[in-house]
Order: C-alpha cells, then structure tokens, then sequence
C-alpha cells in the first residue's frame, strides 16, 4: 500500500493507494509511505525517485553503526521499532530515505507510530513540520519517543507490580527473587 502526502494550501492531503502514473510529477510531494507494498510498488518508487530501500532482511541484518547513511543527495536511516503487542513486545523494521523536500519510507505491516504521525500532521501544529520531509521525519521520530517512553513506563509499573507480588507472597521462593524484588523499590 502507497500513501502519499503533499501540501496543497497549507494543509496536508493525503493520497491513498494512487495509482503508480499518478506519483509521477505529484506537485508538492512531502511524504511517501509504502507499507507492505508489492515487489512492483516498490521497484517502480525506486526507480521514478532514484532511491534504494533495503530489503527486509538486509534491514534485520544490518549492523547498529551502519543504520545512518548520509550521501551529497540522501539521509538514510533504519530503525527497529517496539511495538508492544497484546501479549508480547515485538520489532517492527522500518527504512528511511529523506531526499531532497520528500521523505520516503518503508515497513512491513501497520506502525500505529505512523498513524499517530499523520493525525498530529493534519490536526495542526506549526506548518514548518509540514513543509518538507525532514518536519515530517522529526515528527515520527517526537511520535516514536513518545511512544517508547509510555512503553518503559508500563514495563517499570508491571515489573513494579511483581516486586509487590513476590515480596507479599513469601513464598519458599528462591531468596535472590525476594531480593531482586525489594531491590526495585
């Protein structure tokens, strides 16, 4: 799926699934999200823009020092992105290209990250954030430590709670889980 997103009179629009001739001379293209797209969807993108996308498993493998990339024309980043799942923490991976005004990315699967991105984009703010990719590309990244820091607080009040637990219940327990626990408070 494709979803571009030009500023037309100081508002975001966002195009939904265009077809592939219409990103060709898009005016005012500031953002280009492809989200599990076809090997055809992405190829196409690569090629009318000039840009190169890892491959999922090239974005699994890479190493953490080469996830930044800078060129005389892109910024190029990969992040692996939490995602705290119903019952589990998952990672989800997902490529930046920042070229020019346009910012280009790629994932597998739906971030609500992104979805949280494009409703702060269109619910206002300063149109500075929206007049290139780089406000775009701050955005997600303010979106994404928002996220993460509401994450590392649930995790520390559950883990809070097992403390509470295994100090309450006495248990025949090992001693080191008793003073593992006493030691979080």
């Amino acid at each position: 799926m494709i979803r571009a997103y030009t500023l037309q009179e100081g508002r975001l629009t966002q195009h939904k699934h265009p077809a592939l001739h219409e990103l060709e001379g898009l005016p005012n293209l500031i953002w280009l999200d492809l989200q599990s797209p076809s090997q055809e969807e992405k190829e196409f993108i690569e090629k009318l823009y000039k840009i190169e996308f890892f491959t999922s498993q090239e974005a699994q493998e890479i190493e953490s020092s080469s996830r930044f990339l800078e060129t005389d024309d892109t910024i190029e980043m990969n992040l692996s992105l939490l995602q705290n799942g119903a019952s589990e923490l998952s990672i989800a991976n997902a490529s930046f290209i920042l070229k020019g005004n346009t910012l280009f990315t790629f994932r597998q699967g739906d971030l609500k990250s992104f979805a949280e991105t494009v409703r702060r984009l269109k619910a206002g703010g300063s149109l500075e954030k929206k007049e290139h990719g780089l406000g775009v590309f701050l955005t997600i990244l303010e979106v994404r430590i928002d996220m993460d820091a509401d994450l590392i607080e649930g995790i520390h009040r559950r883990l809070n709670q097992i403390s509470k637990d295994l100090i309450a219940s006495k248990s025949y327990q090992e001693e080191l889980l008793l003073s593992i626990a006493r030691e979080q408070h």
